[in-house]
């Protein structure tokens, strides 16, 4: 398709967009009105998709409940032609798969919107190669281009001129991680910082880089032996009555899978502050030992000890119904005087822990209500911390994960029971603690530093120094557009 046949097709799809969203301010209902947008995106292709992704995880940006629906978004693809795979694969590296593998399956086992991942023996070990799709990253900014200008035809009428003000923020914000999503670098830094978190943890596990054949374009990695949770969903009958689960050559203990998991996450989350963001099933793995195993570490989640502690607080608020424990921390966390009322938050909170005590959301888990009440921040103008966002959406995915398995379970409760067992005290005193972060997890909270200090830096770490670092409160804050 040409660059004016391209526009007229986006043009086109945001009058579309535009058209759905036009009583937005009287109350539209985005279940009603988020299929067709999926559609359009999914019609749109591997940009627009990918749109969708970024934007499901920033209901700061947009509209809370249409990022809810923009969660549904597959990320599905077509397979590239082997030639181009294998054209890109010598660019890359200097060399054909076939001279640097003892063999290489042309066919992927795997695609998605901008990459395909095919399976390969390279001294013995079987390998997952993850490989750009050729050409995706011209096609995404010559997208990117139509885009902006589509955005700024909109700028004429003055109707669609506050639509046009939220996507020049979202598209800003999407050229930026689409920049990270497509540099495969990245997420190998990624999985060995959360693998050298869990070196001790035996029933975890991540796929290990081939680092020396991989590169900006192209990552090699362990092969992960297994079933996702994917499969097991939509495979298994009556997965959620079953203890022992029997699927191909795979057999285990639903409960141990389950306790494995739900440590996991609390680890990651709370002990390390260094998260795997998007654990939808299929990045989730069952192994043939019943170990939990994750791949795609393009998203990760980065806490700093002082906003864990909010976290934590809000938790202890809604297990207790504290109103004022709840508001406090929320709004603890806006650095903006001025922009947030208490007396609103508090009967908006009052309103949902009420609904949800009387039993009219009776079916809605504590991280359903962690999420509706980071929502409601969102809406009352509280500046939150990026990492609230993102917490609230990978909670909400790890508890709808979980739950397909065992329906009862809530994953908070959860929390606490670990907290209890294993340090004793109550989730509020564990808030009260005040972890620290080790300084081999400092590198991945300096990217807004200056150059010379990371150095300085990763020089300590080089030398075996071992201490560790308290964070104030500062953060980059995600604002409402």
């Amino acid at each position: 398709m040409n660059q004016a046949k391209r526009f007229i097709h986006i043009f086109n799809a945001f009058v579309k967009v535009k058209k759905l969203l036009k009583n937005k301010d009287n109350g539209i209902d985005f279940s009603v009105i988020g299929p067709p947008m999926v559609k359009i995106l999914n019609d749109l292709g591997p940009t627009f998709i990918k749109l969708g992704q970024m934007l499901s995880l920033r209901p700061d940006i947009i509209p809370p409940n249409l990022a809810d629906e923009l969660r549904k978004l597959l990320d599905h693809g077509t397979p590239v032609d082997a030639r181009k795979v294998i054209n890109l694969f010598k660019s890359e590296t200097g060399k054909s798969p076939s001279e640097i593998f003892h063999s290489f399956e042309e066919t992927p086992f795997a695609v998605a919107s901008l990459a395909q991942v095919h399976r390969a023996v390279y001294q013995g070990k079987i390998l997952a190669v993850k490989i750009q799709k050729p050409d995706i990253y011209s096609v995404i900014l010559q997208d990117l281009s139509l885009i902006k200008k589509s955005i700024f035809l909109l700028s004429f009428n003055p109707k669609t001129r506050k639509f046009k003000s939220m996507a020049g923020l979202a598209i800003a914000e999407f050229h930026r991680w689409i920049e990270k999503e497509l540099d495969y670098r990245l997420e190998a830094i990624n999985i060995e910082r959360i693998s050298k978190n869990f070196l001790d943890v035996k029933y975890f596990k991540a796929p290990r880089i081939e680092h020396a054949l991989s590169s900006k374009k192209i990552l090699v990695m362990e092969y992960i032996d297994g079933v996702s949770l994917n499969e097991l969903f939509d495979n298994i009958p009556n997965l959620s009555e079953q203890n022992i689960i029997k699927y191909k050559d795979i057999k285990f203990s639903k409960s141990k899978f389950l306790d494995r998991a739900i440590n996991i996450v609390f680890k990651q989350i709370f002990e390390d502050g260094v998260f795997h963001a998007d654990p939808h099933p299929g990045n989730i793995f069952v192994t043939k030992e019943g170990d939990v195993a994750f791949i795609d570490f393009g998203i990760i989640g980065i806490l700093q000890p002082s906003i864990k502690k909010s976290i934590l607080e809000v938790f202890f608020g809604i297990i207790e119904r504290d109103i004022e424990k709840i508001s406090g921390s929320l709004i603890g966390l806006d650095e903006i005087e001025g922009h947030a009322s208490m007396p609103e938050i508090e009967a908006k909170i009052r309103q949902l822990l009420n609904e949800w005590q009387s039993g009219s959301i009776m079916e809605m888990t504590t991280a359903e209500v962690f999420y509706q009440l980071v929502k409601i921040s969102i809406e009352s103008k509280i500046d939150l911390p990026y990492s609230i966002v993102i917490i609230g959406k990978t909670l909400l995915e790890y508890d709808g994960d979980l739950r397909k398995l065992k329906p009862d379970l809530d994953i908070i409760d959860s929390f606490k029971d670990i907290v209890e067992k294993k340090y004793g005290m109550s989730i509020m005193n564990f808030a009260q603690e005040g972890k620290t972060v080790p300084l081999n997890n400092l590198l991945s909270l300096m990217e807004s530093l200056p150059e010379n200090l990371q150095t300085f830096a990763k020089g300590l770490i080089d030398k075996g120094l071992d201490f560790s670092v308290h964070f104030g409160p500062t953060e980059q804050k995600a604002k409402k557009g």
